[in-house]
């Protein structure tokens, strides 16, 4: 590494610290990453209790974490 930056240092950029914005930024990906996470695992929770429960429920919905689906699990409950 010491030889490839004697003798190409030119061509690397130095570094710079990371800024606020960067660091908040990254906070708000690492925390939608989290909740879309968690919302991908509690529609697979859902649809393996409906399936269990109501097993052509999953097969109406396109998405069983869609508006209509989640409305009409509300009223089913």
């Amino acid at each position: 590494m010491a030889d490839i930056l004697r003798t190409d240092g030119h061509r690397f950029r130095p570094l710079v610290p990371v800024s606020d914005d960067i660091r908040a930024l990254r906070a708000l990906v690492r925390g939608r990453d989290n909740l879309v996470a968690q919302r991908v695992a509690l529609a697979n929770q859902l649809r393996n209790l409906l399936e269990g429960f109501w097993p052509g429920a999953v097969a109406i919905f396109a998405a069983i974490d869609s508006p209509i689906a989640l409305a009409i699990a509300r009223r089913s409950g």
